[in-house]
């Protein structure tokens, strides 16, 4: 325990160090909470380099919304090593949207997920998890004919 306690630390230091946010380490990969974070995506396959939009509701167990909460959007290509990437806050109904340009060349999904690190009054969650099928830019070939030039877009056949 004492080990994670300090690891814990030392991610928060170095968050604080480069200036970037952290997903809290307060709620661990494997927590449950009756409280609900949804998430859902804008598109289930999308060109490289194109944005998705990522969007849920943080509720209470009993339905309430939880507002002004941080969420954050984690990134993964392999669902057991994640990477939060963004923070935003809750709205008055509990509502949250992230927009993420997918760069991700060597696989062809990345998986996200949203957590909230919970509060003195609410319990740490994480939303179920989606994936992003990450398909290439188709490529474009330009033919020289003549005195011309044809664009076009294809395999370079």
């Amino acid at each position: 325990m004492k080990t994670i306690t300090i690891l814990a630390f030392i991610a928060l230091v170095i968050c604080a160090i480069a200036e970037v946010s952290c997903a809290s380490p307060v709620c661990a990969a494997s927590a449950r909470s009756s409280d609900q974070l949804t998430l859902s995506r804008s598109s289930t396959s999308v060109t490289l380099s194109r944005t998705v939009t990522f969007s849920g509701v943080l509720r209470t167990a009993a339905g309430a919304p939880i507002e002004n909460a941080a969420v954050y959007l984690h990134i993964s290509t392999d669902e057991t090593n994640w990477l939060a990437i963004s923070i935003t806050s809750t709205s008055a109904k509990g509502a949250y949207s992230f927009s993420s340009p997918i760069t991700n060349i060597d696989t062809s999904a990345d998986y996200f997920r949203t957590s909230y690190g919970g509060s003195a009054q609410y319990a740490c969650v994480f939303s179920p998890t989606v994936a992003v099928t990450v398909t290439s830019n188709p490529q474009t070939r330009i033919v020289c004919v003549g005195d011309s030039l044809t664009k076009g877009i294809g395999n370079g056949t």
